[in-house]
C-alpha cells in the first residue's frame, strides 16, 4: 500500500510539472537534464511529436534578458503594434516571447519569407525526380519562345532568371497560376537569363506553375503533401484562390515557421522523417548567383542568394553559416549553422522599421550563446 501511494504521488508530481511547463510558456521549469520528462516538455514546447535527431550537446540555460529588453524597447519606441520572437537550439525552444498586442500564436503575413517555403517545396520534387533544377521553361511552356524559354528552374528560384520582381497578375486572385506564369514569361525581362542577379518574386510564380505541371496537382495540394502535413504547419497558408503569390503571399505563425527552420537546420529531417534530402538542403544554401552583377536586392552589402534564401554570413571556406529570408513586413527568419540555432522574428510593420533591430537581435543572441559556451558571463547579464 505504501509503495502504491509513493508511485501515485510521483505520477501526480510529474503530471503537474508537465502541465506547468505547457500552460505557462514564459515559466522556467527546471527538469533533470536528459530525462524523459525534460525531453517530452521540450518537444511539446516546440510543437513537435519527437525530436528529429538526438541532441548531441546539452543546451545550456541562457540569460536572454538583453534580447527581451532590445525587442521590448523597439516595440515601444518605433512603435510597433506587436512582435514575437522564437529561438530554437539543439531541438529545444530556448526563447519564446510576444510583445505589444501579439501572442505567441499570432499569425502574420510574411511577404518574401514565403520564398524559402516555396523553394523547399519545389526541391522535394527535385528529390523525387519529378523535375530538375536545370530544366528549361520551354519543357513546361512549349508556347513560350525567345530568351524566356531558356530560363531554368534554378534561375527562377535564385533571382537570376532575368524576370522582373513584380507583375500585375500577382494582385489578381481571380486568375490562375498558369495564366499568371504565362503573363510573366511573355512580359519584358529585366536582364537576359543568367546575366545578373535581380531579386524576383515573379520567378517563384513560374516555378510554382512548373511544379503543378510536373505533378498534375494544384499548388495547395503540393504544399500540403510535401511540407505542410509532414511539418504540422496547419496554421500556414498561401491564401485562397488558384493564383497564390508563391514568392510573397504566405501567412504563418512562430510555431509553424519554426518547425520549417528546424527541419532545414537538421538537414531535412523532422520527426524521424526525411522531408527533404540533405543534398537538397545544401544545394539551397549554395551561392547560386556567383559573382553576377546585382541589379535588385533587399540588402546593400552585396550578400549573395541561394535558392529562396539569403547567405547572410559566410565562413572562410565560402560556406553559409547564417541564412535568412526576410520579408517586406519585417518578418525575419534565420538559421545559424555555427551554433545549431534558428530564430523567427515576427511583426507586420515594414522591413525598414526593424531591419537594424533584427541584426542587433541576431548579434546579441550570438554573443550570449558564445559567452555561455565559453563559460563567461552573458553580455548585458
Amino acid at each position: 500500500m505504501i509503495l502504491k501511494r509513493l508511485l501515485l504521488g510521483t505520477v501526480l508530481v510529474l503530471v503537474a510539472t508537465v502541465l506547468a511547463a505547457l500552460l505557462v510558456p514564459a515559466a522556467i521549469v527546471h527538469l533533470p537534464e536528459g530525462s524523459i520528462l525534460a525531453r517530452y516538455v521540450s518537444r511539446q514546447e516546440s510543437g513537435r511529436g519527437s525530436a528529429s535527431r538526438p541532441t548531441a550537446v546539452p543546451t545550456p540555460t541562457y540569460d536572454l534578458t538583453p534580447v527581451t529588453t532590445l525587442v521590448g524597447d523597439a516595440v515601444a519606441d518605433t512603435p510597433l503594434e506587436g512582435a514575437s520572437l522564437l529561438l530554437i537550439q539543439n531541438d529545444h525552444v530556448i526563447y519564446r516571447q510576444a510583445f505589444g498586442t501579439y501572442t505567441p500564436d499570432t499569425a502574420t503575413a510574411i511577404a518574401s519569407g514565403s520564398k524559402w517555403l516555396t523553394a523547399a517545396t519545389v526541391m522535394t520534387l527535385v528529390d523525387d525526380g519529378l523535375l530538375s533544377l536545370d530544366d528549361p521553361v520551354a519543357k513546361y511552356f512549349p508556347d513560350v519562345d525567345g530568351p524566356a524559354a531558356q530560363i531554368t528552374v534554378r534561375q527562377l528560384l535564385s533571382g537570376t532568371s532575368g524576370l522582373p520582381n513584380l507583375s500585375p497578375c500577382l494582385d489578381d486572385r481571380s486568375s490562375t497560376l498558369d495564366r499568371c506564369a504565362h503573363e510573366i514569361l511573355n512580359g519584358p525581362l529585366a536582364a537576359l537569363p543568367g546575366a545578373a542577379f535581380s531579386y524576383s518574386t515573379a520567378g517563384f510564380q513560374v516555378a510554382g506553375r512548373i511544379a503543378e505541371i510536373a505533378t498534375g496537382e494544384p499548388w495547395a495540394t503540393i504544399f500540403e503533401q510535401r511540407l505542410q502535413a509532414p511539418l504540422g504547419m496547419w496554421n500556414t497558408t498561401y491564401g485562397p484562390g488558384s493564383n497564390p503569390v508563391l514568392g510573397g503571399g504566405v501567412t504563418t505563425t512562430l510555431h509553424d515557421y519554426g518547425s520549417f527552420l528546424q527541419m532545414m537546420l537538421d538537414d531535412g529531417m523532422f520527426d524521424g522523417r526525411q522531408v527533404l534530402s540533405a543534398s537538397a538542403v545544401r544545394e539551397m544554401e549554395q551561392n547560386q548567383t556567383g559573382d553576377l552583377p546585382i541589379l535588385l536586392s533587399l540588402h546593400e552589402d552585396g550578400r549573395r542568394y541561394g535558392l529562396g534564401e539569403w547567405r547572410d554570413i559566410v565562413d572562410a571556406e565560402g560556406d553559409a553559416i547564417q541564412l535568412s529570408s526576410q520579408g517586406d513586413t519585417g518578418f525575419s527568419p534565420w538559421i545559424d549553422r555555427q551554433r545549431h540555432l534558428c530564430g523567427v522574428f515576427m511583426t507586420e510593420d515594414g522591413l525598414g522599421s526593424v531591419y537594424n533591430l533584427v541584426a542587433q537581435v541576431q548579434e546579441t543572441v550570438r554573443n550570449i550563446v558564445d559567452s555561455a559556451q565559453a563559460g563567461a558571463p552573458s553580455p548585458g547579464g
